[in-house]
């Protein structure tokens, strides 16, 4: 037998969930409109570690999974009162689906990992942080010279500089980031009327 990647990575956006293993080996991903489905998160997350897990048995490996790390934005979905309450939502729901059986880390814009409790007490840092966490991996993997980075999302578009391996910008939150034509609300799945058109007659 073989020991399975001992980490996995879990994005909880507004439209979709995706979990994947350290390694690439193992990718999935599922619609999920946070809008009308938050409470059903937290079973939703479970059953794709149990996929997981279901995975690495029917290929006779171990499903050994020493941490879980995760990135959010679903945290803006229009189901919660503030980014306050569904960075808070969002913590619960995963600590509840691992069922405290391995430790859970959560990726911040300042670049540093926090516990479930961390966490929800620096929510601001917490929201909105998958893009940082995706520049930080891409400045290591070009760490010379300067490079854009695009990624093409289901609600929004984000325009990310990077310079010797650096994420170069001071806009980290959504509003500076909107200001400095970093964050663009764009997507191929959600786009929002609200950024293409200003108003229009019914």
């Amino acid at each position: 037998m073989t020991t399975d990647p001992r980490v996995l990575g879990l994005d909880i956006g507004g439209a979709n969930i995706k979990l994947a293993s350290d390694d690439g080996s193992y990718v999935q991903t599922k619609p999920f409109p946070m809008w009308t489905r938050h409470q059903e998160l937290a079973t939703v997350v479970e059953g794709m570690i149990g996929e997981y897990v279901a995975h690495c048995k029917s290929k006779h490996a171990y499903a050994v999974i020493d941490a879980i790390a995760v990135t959010m934005t679903g945290e803006l979905a229009d189901c919660f009162s503030s980014k306050q309450s569904g960075v808070i939502a969002i913590c619960t729901a995963v600590q509840t689906a691992a069922g405290n059986r391995v430790p859970i880390y959560f990726y911040g814009t300042d670049g540093s990992w926090r516990t479930a409790t961390q966490a929800s007490q620096n929510w601001h840092t917490m929201a909105a942080s998958n893009w940082h966490a995706m520049a930080n991996l891409c400045g290591q993997l070009v760490p010379d010279n300067t490079h854009l980075l695009i990624d093409i999302g289901s609600t929004s578009t984000d325009i990310i500089p990077l310079v010797n391996g650096e994420v170069a910008t001071d806009s980290l939150d959504d509003l500076t980031r909107l200001q400095s034509g970093q964050l663009v609300y764009c997507g191929v799945e959600r786009t929002p009327i609200c950024s293409l058109v200003s108003e229009f007659n019914l």
